[in-house]
């Protein structure tokens, strides 16, 4: 039998009162895989790096130009299948998330504030925002953020950005959003 992961919930009602004896062997298999952290990566390497077109000073804008590479090492209940930078949670139960995300970026004009935010299901997150100045247009600037998100089966993490100064495009040089899941 297939060992299967459990809302919190669940497995807190299980394990309550095990006076009948009802636990079996399998119910602590579940438990088990329930319990494990289970986390995914997705990537932008330096040979797919690319620009992101930027509308306006004020909107953020999804970065899905660049390639996005699912890691190897990233659990089935992480996905990234459309190379569109969106690390998508095909797990059962409802989790938290832990994420965390990091790029370097060059600008297309010299003396640019960029401004990235990690997003769910297409919102950005405010507290995750990072911003950096890009002195000249060959700079490559870095910048790290983290936020913690309640997740659901399809929900997915992408990385965002917006040019505070101007409309020149942003160049994604390098990038990745990590994920690891504990039981809501």
């Amino acid at each position: 039998m297939a060992d299967t992961q459990r809302s919190l919930a669940a497995l807190l009602v299980l394990l309550a009162d095990n006076a009948t004896g009802d636990i079996s062997p399998q119910d602590v298999r579940d438990m088990l895989v329930s319990l494990q952290p289970r986390g995914g990566d997705i990537a932008v390497l330096a040979a797919d790096r690319a620009a992101v077109t930027i509308a306006d000073t004020t909107n953020y804008v999804e970065v899905t130009a660049p390639v996005w590479t699912l890691d190897a090492d990233s659990h089935a209940d992480w996905d990234e299948s459309g190379g569109n930078g969106r690390l998508t949670y095909l797990g059962v139960a409802d989790v938290t998330v832990q994420a965390a995300g990091h790029v370097s970026m060059t600008a297309a004009a010299n003396n640019q504030v960029i401004h990235f935010r990690l997003m769910k299901n297409g919102t950005t997150a405010a507290s995750s925002e990072v911003q950096r100045k890009v002195g000249t247009g060959a700079d490559v600037g870095a910048a790290a953020m983290s936020e913690t998100f309640q997740m659901s089966t399809g929900d997915y993490l992408s990385l965002a950005v917006r040019n505070a100064t101007s409309t020149a495009s942003v160049t994604v040089e390098c990038a990745a959003i990590h994920a690891l899941t504990a039981l809501k």
